[in-house]
């Protein structure tokens, strides 16, 4: 399933009918919250990135560093309320990537299909991960214990994006997952790293350069 990304600043007269779940999209960053990041979508329309969808990590001390008003942002549509003119989007490096399916509703899953998606809830009886549109799955504890893994909060923590595989779908629509056989999701890369103290030494990437503006210093943008 490939989706097109469209700027929507320069289009007028969109109604919140015309988005679609999944859709990739430009939008301009409007605020910036705890809660999350408001985006501009075109004339009286907006976006909302909650907290869990800001980053692939989206334990940021700072997010003001990250997103900064009037900027352009890539997002996603993550879930669509048309009744309440609401859009929440999700600007994760990982769910922008086009081969992930915007899976939104169980009819559309099946046994043993490979899903990514993002960890919703944390319990002593499991993990709960979202996916589109309200589309939710569950992976128990009894299974997270056959990889090895028995405290969950060392391995999980809100908003981490992970592989999964859909192990049952029960006639209520009811999601049950396991981790995912892929080498991404080996326990060993699910141990939850701390965040980065004052004076950490880490490799990175530079993802974008920000020159001086109106007295701001300039900067790198890395991840």
């Amino acid at each position: 399933m490939k989706f097109v990304c469209r700027s929507l600043l320069t289009q007028k007269a969109l109604r919140y009918e015309d988005f679609t779940v999944g859709e990739i999209l430009e939008g301009k960053i409007d605020s910036v919250t705890p809660a999350g990041v408001s985006v501009h979508l075109g004339v009286n329309l907006k976006g909302f990135i909650p907290k869990l969808h800001w980053a692939d990590d989206p334990r940021l001390k700072k997010p003001e560093f990250r997103f900064r008003v009037g900027e352009p942002i890539t997002c996603r549509v993550l879930k669509l309320m048309v009744d309440r003119k609401t859009i929440h989007l999700t600007c994760k490096k990982s769910m922008l990537d086009e081969t992930v399916v915007a899976y939104s509703c169980p009819s559309q899953l099946e046994k043993n299909l490979a899903v990514k998606g993002t960890i919703a809830l944390i319990e002593k009886g499991g993990v709960l991960v979202s996916f589109f549109d309200g589309l939710t799955g569950y992976i128990p504890g009894n299974r997270l214990s056959k990889n090895g893994i028995t405290d969950i909060s060392r391995y999980f923590y809100m908003g981490q994006v992970i592989d999964c595989e859909v192990e049952n779908i029960n006639e209520s629509g009811k999601v049950t997952l396991t981790l995912a056989k892929s080498s991404s999701t080996r326990v060993e890369n699910l141990l939850v790293k701390p965040i980065l103290s004052l004076g950490s030494i880490v490799e990175c990437i530079v993802e974008r350069v920000f020159e001086a503006v109106e007295g701001n210093s300039s900067g790198l943008e890395v991840f």
